[in-house]
């Protein structure tokens, strides 16, 4: 069993559009009317939702924490998830803030503006959440910052008792958004945590140093295992017991980029639960972050496992 603690969002994209719009003058308009020449794409976001959704389409037995809202918004979230048997008895449904939901409108020398609803993300707190499972279950924290509820001794405390009933856990600390993440508030949860998950960028602003001894600092602090995300670069693995290990990510054509690298923590746990190396472990989630990225509907597309193995096949022989 994986339990994922995270965000849930609806994210909506508006693509294909030359210029943003005149202000106008209240009136539904032509300068106040923008012609689209692609659809809008509704999706799944967040880092819990997009985590939980690849892990249950690769066949993982999984749950979701996480909150949404009482509207069409939350029901279309529940379907998503309940199409991968994502387990969603445990979320959190709002009947005061809507489903926290993300506009992206992107023109076409794609660049972006969003605008974002953060929903019932700030009532979301641990309450009675502890994990009760087996010996060798996982838990996931994702999008940490974004958990304002959770931060600190909340998510001490879960990783604290998923740690003494013998669960595996890992934490992903991106995204760098909300109020910053200090190495002082991280260091405490480090020795809970099996494998933590971030980025360049990320590992150095809470650490103050580069990206590599961000991640011996990690170590030294508790962590088992740090996974840098390094996108075009693939990822880089550190451990007490190993060198670095750098494994390169798969040369596909990306639609989007959003949830890479939640399908990529969730492809890690996958492999890496079943047995597999770390190596081998970092080149599955680089194969399931490749086929999201490269998929007409992004997340929603996310590959099973028979799926990523067939890519994993053909990149051994086309490499030959």
């Amino acid at each position: 069993m994986l339990t994922v603690l995270g965000t849930t969002t609806v994210d909506i994209f508006i693509r294909g559009v030359d210029a943003m719009p005149e202000q106008g003058d209240g009136e539904f308009s032509n300068r106040s009317l923008v012609w689209l020449d692609r659809p809008v794409l509704p999706t799944l976001g967040g880092n819990g939702a997009n985590a939980a959704y690849a892990a249950g389409a690769l066949g993982e037995d999984v749950r979701l924490w996480s909150c949404i809202g009482a509207d069409p918004f939350g029901d279309m979230v529940l379907g998503w998830l309940k199409s991968r048997s994502v387990g969603t008895a445990d979320m959190h449904i709002s009947t005061s803030a809507g489903t926290s939901t993300t506009v992206v409108v992107t023109d076409r020398n794609l660049q972006r503006n969003s605008f974002h609803y953060p929903g019932p993300v700030s009532e979301f707190a641990p309450g009675g959440h502890t994990l009760a499972g087996r010996e060798g279950d996982w838990l996931l924290v994702t999008g940490y910052p974004l958990l304002e509820r959770w931060r600190g001794d909340g998510a001490r405390a879960l990783l604290g008792n998923a740690h003494s009933i013998g669960a595996r856990t890992a934490l992903d600390i991106g995204p760098m958004i909300g109020a910053p993440l200090t190495a002082e508030e991280l260091e405490p949860l480090l020795p809970a945590v099996e494998v933590l998950f971030c980025n360049e960028f990320e590992l150095g602003e809470v650490a103050s140093l580069e990206w590599a001894q961000g991640a011996r600092w990690a170590l030294s602090a508790g962590a088992q295992i740090v996974v840098v995300k390094r996108g075009e670069h693939g990822a880089s693995i550190i451990s007490a017991e190993s060198a670095q290990i750098d494994v390169p990510c798969f040369p596909v054509k990306a639609i989007g980029t959003v949830g890479a690298g939640d399908s990529f923590d969730a492809g890690f746990l996958y492999a890496y639960d079943r047995g597999s190396s770390l190596e081998e472990s970092a080149r599955f989630a680089n194969a399931v972050a490749a086929l999201v990225v490269s998929a007409p509907r992004g997340i929603l597309d996310a590959p099973d496992a028979d799926a990523v193995q067939a890519f994993l096949a053909n990149e051994n022989h086309r490499q030959e």
